[in-house]
């Protein structure tokens, strides 16, 4: 189903969401059961990790491509674009001459703003957003950037992003032996529920209020 309408978004993302929580809580539970002994426990708390951040990689990367795909459908002009996703669709479309270090290969590039402001664009949003297989703040923060959300709220969660999700996920999924504790456990739970909720509330709200509009 195409996304063009703000409640197909939310439905769209609102699903996306729920599927998630539902294995991260049922892997929860399974965190807590009593009796089993304590290498079975280890183990699945050393689990609950890799599964929690691909949770929240895959929600981040999902939610993302599914708003570009609405900003697409409206079929705006080039300057009807906030400044972020002006930016993202200019990136896009002059990539290969962006790089460069002769001036005049981004002619094309300072005709499309100068002379077709008034021009429907398409913006592509497939495959384009990357999380590069390891969502660390530094390139969570670009993602916001580029869609135009504001990742203000997440800044408090720098060092749980970092330290206790990724770099836990990187050393239990490279093999080593990284120490868990129950509360690990819970901990990661409440924060990756929360970042998820706050991420799809910042979609949903650019959506509504057509933040992407300049």
């Amino acid at each position: 189903m195409k996304i063009r309408t703000v409640n197909d978004l939310i439905d769209k993302i609102g699903d996306d969401r729920v599927w998630r929580l539902r294995e991260i809580s049922s892997l929860y539970m399974y965190c807590q059961k009593k009796g089993d002994g304590e290498i079975p426990l280890r183990a699945a708390w050393r689990s609950f990790v890799p599964i929690a951040y691909a949770h929240w990689e895959g929600f981040v990367k999902k939610s993302s491509h599914y708003y570009l795909e609405f900003v697409a459908s409206q079929s705006l002009m080039l300057s009807e674009l906030n400044i972020n996703l002006l930016a993202f669709y200019l990136h896009t479309r002059y990539k290969n001459n962006i790089g460069s270090s002769k001036p005049h290969s981004i002619i094309d590039l300072c005709k499309e703003i100068e002379n077709d402001g008034s021009k429907k664009i398409s913006i592509k949003y497939k495959d384009v957003i990357s999380t590069k297989s390891n969502l660390n703040y530094e390139i969570f923060v670009d993602i916001c950037k580029t869609l135009g959300i504001d990742w203000n709220e997440f800044a408090s969660k720098e060092k749980f992003i970092d330290r206790d999700l990724l770099s836990k996920r990187n050393h239990i999924a490279h093999g080593e032996d990284e120490d868990m504790k129950f509360s690990d456990v819970e901990q990661i739970k409440s924060e990756v529920v929360y970042l998820i909720d706050t991420f799809r509330n910042k979609i949903d709200n650019a959506a509504v209020t057509k933040a992407y509009r300049r």
